[in-house]
C-alpha cells in the first residue's frame, strides 16, 4: 500500500499482518480522491475508522490543512501512528484511539467542523446508518462538507438524512462508495445553475 498523489506519492506504509484491519485499496482510494479532488486543498478531515491511516496521509499529501484519524482498535492505532511517523506528519495528522460516537460528541462539544469525512466501517449495515445518524446528531459538518461512505457493494446507503443528501455512488469490486454533501450546499448550488 502506497501514497499515490501529492507530496507524500509513492511513500510506503505498513499494512497489517492479519486480516483484522481492512484497508482501502489503493484503486478504490484513488478513485475516491479523483472524486473530491477539488474539495481537498486546505480542508479539514476526519476519518472516523482510521485502520492504517492511509485516507488521512492521502488527503494530507494532497494539501489538506489537518487530518484526524479515529479508530477504537488499539492494533490500527499503533498501525496509524507508525505510518504518520513514517511520513513525518505528525504537525498534521492526530490520532484518536476511541469510538467514533464518543469522539463526534467531544468534537460537537468543543465546535469542530470538518470538510471532509471519510467513513469506512466494518461492513454491518447497522452500524452505517447509526454512523451516518451521529454525524447529523452532532453537527460537526462545515457548510462545505462532503461524507464519503465505503460499503459492501450490495449495501443500499440512505439517500439523505436530516442535513446530508446523497451526492454520487459508484461501485469498485466488492466496494460501494457513496458521497455525501450537506443540503444547504446543494440547495446552493442548483440555485447559482
Amino acid at each position: 500500500m502506497r501514497i499515490i498523489a501529492g507530496n507524500l506519492r509513492g511513500k510506503r506504509l505498513n499494512t497489517p499482518e492479519d486480516e483484522s484491519i481492512r484497508p482501502t485499496l489503493d484503486r478504490v482510494r484513488e478513485a475516491i480522491f479523483n472524486m473530491i479532488a477539488f474539495d481537498v486543498p486546505n480542508s479539514k478531515v476526519l476519518d472516523l475508522f482510521g485502520g492504517t491511516g492511509a485516507m488521512s496521509l492521502e488527503a494530507v499529501s494532497r494539501g489538506a490543512k489537518r487530518a484526524s484519524t479515529v479508530d477504537n482498535n488499539k492494533k490500527s492505532v499503533q498501525l496509524i501512528k507508525e505510518n504518520v511517523k513514517a511520513c513525518r506528519m505528525e504537525d498534521k495528522v492526530d490520532v484518536f484511539c476511541e469510538d467514533y460516537a464518543s469522539f463526534l460528541a467531544k468534537s460537537n462539544k468543543n465546535g469542530n467542523k470538518f470538510d471532509i469525512i471519510f467513513v469506512d466501517p466494518p461492513y454491518a449495515g447497522e452500524m452505517v446508518q447509526k454512523v451516518l445518524e451521529q454525524i447529523d446528531e452532532n453537527n460537526v459538518c462545515s457548510n462545505r462538507c462532503i461524507v464519503i461512505l465505503e460499503t459492501d457493494r450490495g449495501f443500499d446507503t440512505a439517500e439523505e438524512t436530516k442535513h446530508l443528501i446523497k451526492h454520487r455512488e459508484r461501485c469498485y469490486g466488492k466496494s460501494k462508495v457513496s458521497v455525501y454533501q450537506m443540503k444547504s450546499q446543494k440547495i446552493t448550488e442548483s440555485e447559482t445553475v
